[in-house]
């Protein structure tokens, strides 16, 4: 466990800072690649400062790695003017390098050319697609010019091969030189997208999931605590004893919103401590007196609740917390509600009816909207219409999924 977490911070710490794996990278290959190019321009017998020049623009193409992620483009350009240059310079020539490949060596032929291929992958992989093009463009032209220049069957003495092995060689190698990193480079970039489009969606479904879940723990409690409120009110100038009572219950229903709001801050910071258990189907009495105690005359057997999976227990226990709470708000206190839960063929069914009366609309707003979604979320339906007397709510929540 330790060490697990040990590397996920060392990669939350690398990740704003690409350019010290990007470093390591560039020593990495140019420890691997440069000493044998920098050994062929020294035995060169070019002019002490045309290779001077040659190890620098040697050096330059290293450089790049470094700055692959950094800077992107302008690696990838630097890399190009210095990939030309080795290109357009003269062979390298002298004793030692005949002596040593029999012929002289296109420079554009050393092993740090190779690097060429990280900043083909590392444009394509971090531009979009105009850049991507217009690198691949310019890979192209490279890889022309590249031909253009190891077409001398001179050069192909370098392998003993003749001139039509050669040729054909040179051609497939510049290619894929060019295509293959940049192929590489455009499918990890597609990947990103696609990684980046499901973590914003994620990132969506967990607001609206919050959002009904704010909406589930304080809409409920504040719905019982204004009808108590106002029924203390009108009591208070006819019987100051039953406000008591009253205020006592808005009391309670706060604290136990409160300690809602407390359980749901904790399920998004694991942080905090131990999270505080969700409701689930055996809380369900608690919610029926509590919404008998805000004035609904509610009937529920009361009957053990069905064993079913936490997440349906869930689901149900919200669907019946969002249709009480939608009875006190559009019809109030006095009205008649009942609450049934039947499981059957593979399903629990969750119906809760009110007699709020012929023609009752639902009214559009995030209840009903949130109960539909954690039903459908489970696979389930919801259906919510005014009925022949009063509202219904039908929920079905299969209890094994894929039923």
């Amino acid at each position: 466990m330790d060490e697990s977490r040990g590397v996920a911070s060392l990669e939350a710490w690398t990740r704003p800072r690409p350019w010290i794996a990007d470093g390591l990278l560039a020593v990495v290959l140019a420890g691997v690649l440069l000493p044998a190019s920098v050994d062929v321009v020294v035995s060169s017998e070019w002019p002490p400062a045309v290779r001077a020049v040659a190890i620098g623009t040697l050096g330059l193409v290293h450089l790049s790695v470094a700055l692959r992620r950094l800077l992107p483009r302008g690696a990838f350009l630097a890399a190009c003017g210095a990939m030309l240059a080795l290109v357009a310079v003269p062979d390298a020539d002298g004793t030692a390098i005949r002596a040593a490949y029999g012929t002289a060596v296109p420079l554009v032929l050393v092993p740090s050319s190779l690097v060429f291929c990280v900043l083909m992958y590392s444009v394509a992989a971090a531009r979009p697609a105009v850049d991507a093009l217009r690198a691949l463009a310019i890979g192209a032209v490279g890889a022309v010019l590249t031909t253009a220049r190891l077409w001398s069957v001179e050069v192909a003495s370098l392998v003993e091969l003749g001139a039509v092995v050669w040729r054909s060689l040179v051609l497939l190698t510049v290619v894929a030189v060019v295509a293959v990193p940049w192929q590489l480079g455009r499918l990890r970039y597609l990947r990103g997208q696609y990684q980046a489009a499901l973590a914003d969606r994620a990132r969506q479904e967990e607001r609206q999931r919050i959002a009904r879940e704010l909406h589930d723990v304080v809409s409920h409690s504040l719905a019982v605590m204004v009808s108590q409120a106002e029924g203390a009110r009108m009591m208070m100038a006819r019987d100051r004893e039953v406000v008591a009572p009253a205020l006592e219950r808005i009391a309670t229903t706060g604290q136990d919103a409160m300690r809602g709001m407390r359980g749901l801050l904790d399920a998004l910071d694991p942080d905090t401590g131990e999270r505080a258990p969700q409701p689930s189907l055996a809380d369900l009495g608690a919610l029926i007196e509590n919404a008998r105690g805000a004035g609904l005359v509610t009937h529920y057997a009361g009957e053990p609740p069905p064993e079913v999976e936490p997440s349906v227990g869930l689901v149900a226990y919200r669907v019946v917390q969002e249709a009480l709470t939608n009875v006190l708000k559009h019809v109030g206190a006095g009205a008649e509600v009942e609450v049934d839960l039947v499981e059957a063929a593979g399903a629990l069914e969750v119906r809760v009816r009110d007699d709020g009366g012929p023609g009752l609309a639902p009214a559009p707003g995030r209840g009903l909207t949130g109960m539909r979604e954690r039903v459908e979320a489970l696979d389930g339906d919801l259906e919510a219409a005014a009925g022949e007397r009063g509202f219904v709510v039908i929920a079905r929540i299969p209890t094994r999924r894929g039923t």
